[in-house]
């Protein structure tokens, strides 16, 4: 599913309203964050469990509020895990089998030396 984002063909004769331009916003990261996180099928801890490795960062929910307070609660929790190494091993031997830590644990360790 590829993200579309609708606009509007700009007049350079007409003023912006910021209210808008902020509304178009949210609405790209509501889209964004709904293509990028299961949230409605997988909890924090096992999504952070068995995918906090495949980011290189995450502030999503201290840079942006989303509409439904659902996913802004999911999103800040998954923030605090991934921040955080003692939750995310909890979270690993909560979720993962031994032997799907073992396989996780052998794939960092090749991102470790073959690079991100």
């Amino acid at each position: 599913m590829q993200l579309a984002v609708r606009h509007e063909r700009y007049d350079s004769n007409q003023v912006i309203n910021p209210s808008l331009l902020m509304k178009a916003q949210e609405d790209f990261y509501d889209a964004l964050f709904e293509e990028t996180f299961p949230w409605r099928e997988y909890s924090p801890e096992e999504f952070a469990a068995r995918h906090w490795f495949e980011f290189g960062a995450c502030t999503i929910a201290r840079t942006q509020t989303f509409h439904d307070p659902d996913m802004h609660q999911w999103a800040i929790r998954f923030e605090e895990i991934f921040h955080s190494p003692a939750l995310i091993e909890e979270c690993r031997r909560a979720f993962l089998t031994p032997s799907e830590r073992a396989e996780q644990d052998a794939r960092l360790k090749r991102m470790d030396q073959q690079g991100f």
